[in-house]
């Protein structure tokens, strides 16, 4: 496996991870462990899309790909709140904004990929 396959397979298995912590208070399970494994996949997410850099010479892909990171950031942003803004629901808002943030720029890399393929 080439290492750009097996940190997508972490973003993936880190962003699942995110998504069942996020939904399981919805569905009225609450456990205080479950802010510290959100936390830990927020900064997993971040660490790893950090590493992921642009190597080439259309800036429209470099921004793709920093808001990825920003989007990351965004998660982490939300990790913090679920510890520090007790009987609010802003960590929602970071990690929606989070998730729209990184699907736009996933889907516009790839149609940017297939243009110039």
């Amino acid at each position: 496996m080439k290492k750009e396959q097996i940190k997508d397979w972490i973003i993936l298995v880190a962003k699942l991870v995110l998504l069942a912590m996020a939904a399981l208070p919805i569905l009225g399970i609450m456990h205080e462990w479950m802010r510290y494994i959100y936390a830990t996949a927020a900064v997993i997410i971040l660490l790893v899309q950090a590493t992921i850099r642009y190597k080439g010479k259309d800036l429209r892909l470099k921004r793709l790909y920093n808001m990825n990171v920003i989007a990351a950031g965004l998660y982490c942003a939300s990790a913090f709140c679920t510890f520090y803004s007790e009987g609010t629901q802003d960590w929602v808002a970071f990690l929606m904004s989070g998730a729209i943030l990184n699907l736009y720029a996933t889907f516009m890399i790839e149609r940017r990929n297939k243009k110039s393929a």
